[in-house]
């Protein structure tokens, strides 16, 4: 526990217990979704939708969320929105169990569970600052990012048995419960003495003041830039990973879920050493973004799956990298008042371009095949990685401070790093 002082209260750990387990049903759920979607029309197209209808939201709603979520009680928000979550799981795990789901009800389904993730992201990380507390934030968000990406290999990995066994169904069912057990380890949080940050006042331009931060700080602008570009072409493991697996590989669920689980292992290990480390700027981005980008690259050369699953172990260590030094990066950048926009900026980067480009990514598996499809947003990644060293080079940089490198009169700022 010594790399994650973070759960040192006893609210911290019913805070990442209920994450945890929350995120494993949400990973779970997401495969069988993509799962489900191929199995049903066949095509990577569809799969790339259902991705988009998840984050498209995230995108256009997001920004306008942000600025809900620094004027309201983020713990009462996060309580609606855990139960919405459960609900929507609910009935699309009853469509499947009585047979009369079809492939609209799964993209209905996903875009209602975007749209709630568009609040969700900027209020669970806004609301998990409350609850470690300022001196402990960097660890608690790195811990935050660390389980997000053993959830890919639990839940994955749970969905592909699940689904060979009994079925999508049960996947579905699972996902909902697990947002009663979050629910009932929220309503356990003691929430006595936990300082809370009063709400931002109801005025005009909120949302274009964090815009405005963005594009005019020389980290948070190019950093933002290479977080859309890695959404686009670099966060695509939901669509191009299931195609690996059935089309290249002539494997079943089973096959999807050790790609996630490798992927997953390495995110886990890239945490840990997250957790030690903690630079932030342009150039620690830019390198991350050049090594997802090669993975993918190496990726799409491997003979076998076993290969292919080996290599996702360094894709994925290079992802929590990008990911969270990215986010940092951007939440560091600005002060607490800024909280909820930034974070939900940078959802809208990262996740709403992933959107974007997922039916795209899709188009391109189906006309290429999954392997060209890969080394070819690789190349943008890299290119787009390249571009952010030539900004570094210039001097603009922020290699981040530690808190305790800060004047005791100088307040702490935010760093929040996410998830998918």
């Amino acid at each position: 526990m010594s790399s994650f002082p973070a759960l040192a209260t006893r609210n911290g750990k019913l805070y990442f217990l209920g994450h945890a387990v929350s995120q494993s049903g949400t990973w779970m759920n997401a495969a069988a979704m993509a799962w489900l979607v191929l199995d049903l029309t066949g095509s990577g197209a569809a799969v790339g939708v259902c991705a988009s209808l998840q984050a498209l939201p995230v995108l256009f709603v997001g920004p306008f969320a942000g600025v809900l979520v620094d004027r309201v009680s983020r713990y009462r928000l996060l309580l609606l929105l855990q139960s919405l979550q459960g609900l929507n799981a609910l009935l699309l795990g009853i469509l499947a169990v009585t047979g009369h789901v079809e492939v609209w009800h799964i993209f209905a389904s996903s875009l209602a569970y975007g749209l709630g993730r568009s609040f969700e992201i900027p209020t669970r990380q806004a609301f998990m600052a409350e609850i470690v507390g300022r001196d402990q934030l960097r660890n608690g968000i790195t811990l935050q990012s660390t389980l997000n990406n053993a959830a890919r290999i639990v839940g994955p990995s749970l969905a592909g048995l699940v689904i060979a066994g009994v079925g999508t169904w049960l996947c579905f069912v699972l996902n909902a419960a697990s947002y009663v057990v979050i629910l009932g380890l929220f309503f356990a949080l003691n929430l006595t003495g936990v300082q809370f940050r009063p709400p931002t006042a109801r005025t005009k331009g909120r949302m274009l003041e964090g815009l405005r931060h963005v594009s005019g700080d020389p980290v948070a602008a190019p950093v933002l830039t290479m977080s859309v570009l890695s959404g686009v072409f670099l966060q695509q493991y939901q669509t191009t990973l299931p195609l690996l697996a059935k089309q290249t590989f002539d494997s079943g669920p089973q096959g999807f879920g050790v790609l996630m689980s490798g992927f997953g292992v390495g995110a886990v290990i890239g945490g840990l050493i997250a957790a030690r480390t903690g630079r932030t700027g342009v150039r620690p981005v830019a390198i991350a973004c050049i090594a997802v980008s090669l993975g993918y690259a190496l990726t799409a050369t491997m003979p076998s799956l076993a290969l292919a699953a080996v290599v996702m172990v360094m894709v994925g260590m290079a992802n929590i990298s990008l990911l969270t030094t990215a986010n940092a990066s951007i939440q560091l950048s600005g002060g607490p008042a800024l909280q909820g926009r930034l974070v939900a900026l940078y959802a809208a980067a990262n996740v709403g371009a992933a959107a974007l480009g997922a039916p795209l990514v899709g188009l391109v598996c189906d006309a290429v095949g999954v392997r060209w499809c890969l080394v070819i947003t690789a190349s943008a990644g890299v290119l787009a990685g390249l571009r952010g060293l030539y900004i570094a080079r210039g001097g603009r940089t922020s290699p981040g401070r530690k808190p305790e490198d800060e004047s005791p009169d100088e307040e702490p700022r935010f760093r929040i790093a996410e998830e998918r």
